[in-house]
C-alpha cells in the first residue's frame, strides 16, 4: 500500500511482510554524484536522512510528524492504536572506542551513533500510544565494509536484559532504522525479536528506502 505523508515522495508499506518506508533515499557518493542530476537529488529528502545520520538535534526532530503520520496509518492497518518503539542500533556496540552519542562536527567526524534511539524517543514524545524501548543492543561491531545478511546481524545483536522480561503482550513492536537497503539489519534484529515476541507483531520501518535510479 501507498500513501502521499511527504510533499514529492510516496510512502510505502506491505502489510503482508509488515515492511515500510516513509521516503526513498538515493545515496550521493562516488559515482553517483556524476550520474544523478544534483537538482533533482536536492529535490529528495536524501539530503536529510544524511543529516539524520550525522545526529544533529534539529535532525532528529526533523522527520518526527511525518514519522507519526506514517505509524498512524500503519496502525490502522494492523487495528492497533498503540505499539512499542524500537530502534536499531548501529553497527558498534556502546562498549566501543569508535562508538559516538555526539552529533558529526568539525571535532567529532562520525556519524552519531545513537541517532535511531534519539529519534525514537523524540517520537514518543510527540506522539500518543507509542512507547519507546531500547531493547535490542549491539555486541558484536560490524566491519565497515561488511555485507552482513541477517543470520550475521543476528548473531551480532542480543536482547537487552533490562527490558526482555517486561514485554507488554498483545501490541505491535515497530522497529525502527534510518536506511533500509538490503534488509539485513532490520531482519536480523526480527529474528532476535522472534525470540520473545510473535512474528505477526514485528512490524520493519525505515525512514528512507535506498534506490539507485533518481
Amino acid at each position: 500500500m501507498k500513501i502521499d505523508i511527504l510533499p514529492g515522495a510516496t510512502s510505502v508499506y506491505d502489510g503482508q511482510n509488515k515492511v515500510g518506508w516513509l521516503c526513498p533515499y538515493f545515496p550521493f557518493d562516488g559515482i553517483r554524484q556524476k550520474l544523478y542530476d544534483k537538482a533533482k537529488w536536492q529535490a529528495t529528502y536524501s539530503k536529510e536522512i544524511l543529516n539524520y545520520k550525522e545526529g544533529s538535534d534539529k535532525a532528529l526532530l526533523h522527520f518526527v510528524p511525518m514519522y507519526l503520520k506514517f505509524i498512524e496509518w500503519i496502525l490502522k492497518i494492523e487495528k492497533a492504536s498503540q505499539a512499542i518503539l524500537i530502534p536499531v542500533p548501529s553497527s558498534k556496540p556502546k562498549s566501543s572506542p569508535k562508538y559516538s552519542a555526539k552529533p558529526y562536527s568539525f571535532l567529532n567526524k562520525k556519524n552519531r551513533d545513537d541517532r535511531n534511539l534519539v529519534f525514537c524517543k523524540n517520537l514518543e514524545q510527540a506522539g500518543k500510544g507509542l512507547r519507546c524501548v531500547e531493547l535490542i543492543e549491539r555486541v558484536q561491531e560490524k566491519p565497515e565494509k561488511a555485507h552482513w545478511g541477517p543470520d550475521e546481524h543476528f548473531k551480532s545483536m542480543r536482547l537487552n536484559p533490562t527490558y526482555s522480561e517486561k514485554l507488554a503482550q498483545g501490541l505491535p513492536y515497530i522497529l525502527i532504522d534510518d536506511v533500509l537497503t538490503k534488509g539485513g539489519t532490520l531482519a536480523g534484529a526480527k529474528l532476535l525479536l522472534q525470540q520473545r515476541v510473535p512474528e505477526d507483531l514485528v512490524v520493519l520501518t525505515a525512514i528512507g528506502k535506498t534506490s539507485w535510479e533518481l
